[in-house]
């Protein structure tokens, strides 16, 4: 065979491994010798699991002997992002650790996920960072006591993944877990409305923290920008003597970079819990007013009537004692109640009995019923006896 058949040759047998190779990477077991590392991430090597080497793939960016990522230019590789680690597998193995994050989809949805990783994220993403609502899990309130329900988006990326994999049980929770300790007690110095909802201090918020104890150096002036007074809560000495690194816009935490300047609420009110209670109590007050309004006019019902049988007794008085002989009529009122015909009788035969009558009840005797002729009968009976004594 000629030396161009056993190129020729040698370039098949090649491609032939190659090709068996990559399928083998894809479709066999994961991460024997070779791996895939994404663009945007990178993948961390263990020795029998102690830290040996980090690969990454990412287009204007290397990692330095600290395993920062920082601008430069690296060795072309020319399969891009298939890489041959090592021959010596398992002693050598792609490191897996678990995560579980939540982040802010570009359809404007939050998105959680708990899986097992081989790869480090090294992209800016918008993580989302959740307060628990319930007491007994530090719920968050503000200065007045009222329950807070807050999400927070922090864009972050990881820059260093050795410090986030390693030097912490897990970055994210580290840093959820002191922006969440700070947030409480930050909101806990400041009203819902008037400063937190657009993190700016309202009119009147100074007074409002003196009375509630807080100290002078803490407070905050109208018009301050509270973001600014947060990050330089996280920014404090025991939280840089863990390893976090601050500039203007960005701070370090565990190996990851947070945009300060981008990091905002993605919600912030009050709890379901309160809203009912607060429905309630709404609910509560417009009834208790809707009783002092129906009682109030209760009271003036009965004021009215009250006058109106003041007004009619005086009348029925009056008319009673016009009339001569108070005997008479009591005779006569009692002769009426027996008979229609013995009451037109009478009232035809009794002298100015008709006009009483009619003075009384404000229509002609004719129309005045038994029962009225009754109550008549017994208030002339009642005056005669208040003469008697």
């Amino acid at each position: 065979m000629t030396w161009i058949m056993w190129t020729i040759l040698g370039t098949v047998i090649g491609i032939a491994i190659l090709l068996f190779v990559i399928a083998w990477s894809k479709l066999g077991p994961s991460n024997h010798w070779f791996t895939f590392v994404k663009e945007g991430t990178a993948k961390i090597i263990v020795r029998g699991d102690a830290a040996e080497k980090c690969l990454i793939q990412w287009k204007g960016c290397i990692l330095n002997k600290d395993w920062d990522v920082v601008t430069g230019r690296e060795m072309p590789h020319l399969f891009g992002g298939f890489r041959l680690y090592s021959l010596f597998y398992p002693v050598f193995n792609v490191y897996v650790y678990h995560l579980r994050w939540s982040h802010l989809h570009e359809d404007g949805i939050v998105v959680t996920h708990d899986e097992w990783l081989d790869y480090v994220f090294l992209k800016e993403d918008l993580y989302v960072i959740e307060m628990s609502l319930e007491e007994e899990e530090g719920g968050t309130v503000d200065i007045n006591g009222m329950p807070l329900e807050i999400s927070i988006i922090m864009p972050m990326k990881i820059t260093n993944p050795y410090v986030a994999v390693f030097k912490v049980r897990g970055w994210l929770p580290m840093i959820t877990g002191t922006v969440q300790a700070k947030m409480r007690r930050f909101a806990a110095n400041y009203r819902y409305k008037e400063d937190l909802i657009n993190m700016m201090a309202g009119a009147g918020i100074e007074e409002v923290q003196e009375k509630a104890g807080i100290p002078e150096e803490l407070r905050a002036k109208k018009g301050e920008d509270l973001w600014k007074k947060f990050w330089e809560e996280i920014e404090k000495e025991d939280l840089l003597e863990a390893g976090a690194k601050k500039k203007e816009e960005f701070v370090q935490l565990y190996g990851v970079t947070i945009n300060k300047g981008k990091t905002r609420f993605l919600k912030i009110g009050t709890s379901p819990k309160y809203r009912e209670l607060t429905t309630l109590e709404y609910e509560a007050e417009q009834k208790k007013k809707r009783t002092v309004i129906e009682a109030e006019a209760e009271r003036e019902r009965l004021k009215t009537e009250a006058e109106g049988e003041k007004v009619r007794i005086a009348t029925v008085y009056g008319e009673i004692q016009r009339f001569d002989d108070t005997g008479r009529l009591v005779r006569s009122l009692e002769a009426m109640q027996k008979s229609p015909l013995a009451a037109s009788m009478t009232v035809q035969a009794v002298p100015g009995l008709q006009e009483m009558l009619r003075g009384v009840f404000g229509k002609s005797p004719e129309m005045v019923s038994s029962q009225e002729i009754r109550e008549l009968k017994e208030a002339v009976e009642k005056l005669l006896k208040e003469k008697g004594g």
